[in-house]
């Protein structure tokens, strides 16, 4: 569970730098640029789904292994160790994904033509609602 989560961390990840390029580019305030913001929204959407899937997923095994674990810890230590380094890299990645994705709002409102709502404030709203959702399981 812990790679499938880490594959769409990275596709995450993608999609926020791919967002960035809209933004920097000529077509960030147009509805262009909208169109194609949007679009990547949709598919962050549902990554951000699957992230929350499989960290419910894991926790359900870990909680049915942990009992094991901490009878044998010797015997899972390496396990142990291995699941450790995989989470602190999970969660690195995780970090980087929530700075650009600060970045990129503060380059949406730079971009927003003045007196025109946000292209996509419901849908920023629904991302960071679930990273911190996610943050917190």
């Amino acid at each position: 569970m812990l790679d499938k989560k880490k594959s769409f961390l990275i596709q995450i990840m993608s999609i926020t730098e791919n967002q960035e390029n809209i933004l920097l580019s000529p077509h960030a305030g147009t509805d262009e640029g909208a169109v194609f913001f949007n679009g990547l929204n949709a598919e962050k959407h549902k990554l951000i789904e699957h992230v929350l899937e499989s960290d419910t997923i894991f926790q359900s095994a870990f909680d049915a292994m942990k009992g094991e674990f901490e009878l044998k810890a010797a015997d899972y230590k390496d396990d142990v160790q291995g699941l450790k380094d995989r989470i602190k890299d999970i969660v690195e990645t995780d970090a980087r994904i929530r700075i650009r994705e600060e970045k990129n709002r503060m380059l949406l409102e730079k971009t927003r033509p003045k007196g025109k709502p946000p292209i996509n404030e419901t849908n920023k709203a629904y991302v960071l609602k679930q990273y911190a959702k996610n943050k917190t399981q």
